[in-house]
């Protein structure tokens, strides 16, 4: 990835597929840090209601009807 900034200043970061998409590059616990942090980020929910979205995911199996999942849990 590569990103050019005002001033002419570029930035650049790169991971090979094995380090980004085998199963065990990242723990559980990574990943669900890095969803909240990107859900937050991108303005959709807060950093709690991100929280409490993991939460319902994680509890998924229990939601009878996925359309009564989704009216518990909007996005704004």
């Amino acid at each position: 990835m590569r990103t050019f900034l005002k001033g002419g200043r570029t930035l650049e970061a790169w991971h090979d597929i094995v380090e980004v998409l085998f199963p065990t590059s990242n723990t559980y616990v990574q990943m669900v840090e890095r969803f909240k942090y990107d859900v937050a980020f991108s303005g959709l929910l807060k950093e709690r209601a991100a929280g409490e979205m993991v939460t319902a995911i994680e509890n998924l199996n229990a939601c009878e009807r996925i359309r009564d999942f989704i009216r518990r849990h909007p996005v704004s």
